[in-house]
This record gives structure tokens, C-alpha cells and sequence, in this order.
């Protein structure tokens, strides 16, 4: 019985955000594109799964894992070992979207491959522009890494194309 209590609860709380996803309230070239790549040593199936995630996040460098179903679970990405984005993630229609905590910025919707597999380009208002996920990006950085690191990270957030 709570076991099936904590899977309704956890359904209702990640799938709320994935269906009531903003769209977006500018004109699609003023908003900037994140790119997203991730490789999954397994693809979340039906029923309960886990599996280790790498690749890059907007530019940054990650690796970490997913608990779930293809439908809803967690995930946490990790650089240099410090926690830089962790919450649920819902997939519904062939979208999958993230709540949770990113680069310090708590994030609603926001847009994930597919599968948690894949590239994929994400547009939000969280960050708007290219400047705004790079100074989330050192925020958080010079919160959780030594300075060389903070500056290897930032480098690599820099290193994305947008507005």
C-alpha cells in the first residue's frame, strides 16, 4: 500500500509540470537553444530501472544516473562531483521535460531528450539568453568547485551558440 501511495504521489508531482509546460512567451530567435546531449547505458523501460548517464548539459560536462520508468523517475547530473542538476523527470507524447534544481536555478518543464538518450535543444525561460545560463553556470560554479575547475566549466558553457 505505500509503496503504490508514493508512486501516485510521485506520478501527479512529475507529470503536473510536463503538462502544464509554458510555452514559450517570445519570439523563437530571441530565445536561446541549449544543447543537450546525453548517452544512456540503458534506455528507462516500463517498469522500475537505473542507469548511468554522461554528456554534456548546455556545454557543461556530466555524468550521473537515473532511477525510474520511461514515463517518470529521477535523475542527477554531476561535474567534478558536485551535484549540477537533480529532480524528476516525466515524459509524455514523445517529450520528456525536468523539474528540479539545474545549475543552481530551480527549473519547471524544462525540456530533456527524449528517453534521457540522445541530443536535444532546449528552450526556455529559466535562461532566455546565452549570458543568462552562463552566469547560472559560474554562479553555481564558484559555489561548488576550486577556481581552475570553475573556469574549465565556464569555458565550456561559453562555448555554446545562442543570442
Amino acid at each position: 500500500m505505500r509503496r503504490i501511495v508514493l508512486t501516485v504521489v510521485l506520478v501527479l508531482s512529475l507529470a503536473t509540470p510536463a503538462l502544464a509546460a509554458p510555452g514559450s512567451t517570445g519570439p523563437a530567435e530571441d530565445q536561446l537553444n541549449l544543447p543537450i546531449r546525453l548517452a544512456s547505458t540503458s534506455t528507462p523501460t516500463p517498469w522500475f530501472s537505473t542507469g548511468v548517464v554522461a554528456g554534456r548539459f548546455g556545454g557543461v560536462p556530466v555524468v550521473g544516473s537515473f532511477t525510474g520508468t520511461w514515463a517518470i523517475g529521477l535523475i542527477t547530473l554531476t561535474t567534478h562531483g558536485a551535484t549540477f542538476a537533480y529532480g524528476g523527470y516525466a515524459c509524455i507524447r514523445k517529450s520528456c521535460t525536468f523539474t528540479g534544481t539545474l545549475a543552481g536555478v530551480r527549473v519547471k518543464g524544462f525540456p530533456i531528450p527524449l528517453s534521457i538518450r540522445g541530443a536535444a535543444t532546449a528552450t526556455t525561460n529559466a535562461f532566455p539568453t546565452r549570458r543568462s545560463w552562463i552566469a547560472a553556470v559560474a554562479g553555481w560554479a564558484k559555489r561548488h568547485l576550486t577556481r581552475d575547475q570553475q573556469g574549465r566549466i565556464v569555458a565550456e558553457a561559453e562555448k555554446i551558440p545562442g543570442s
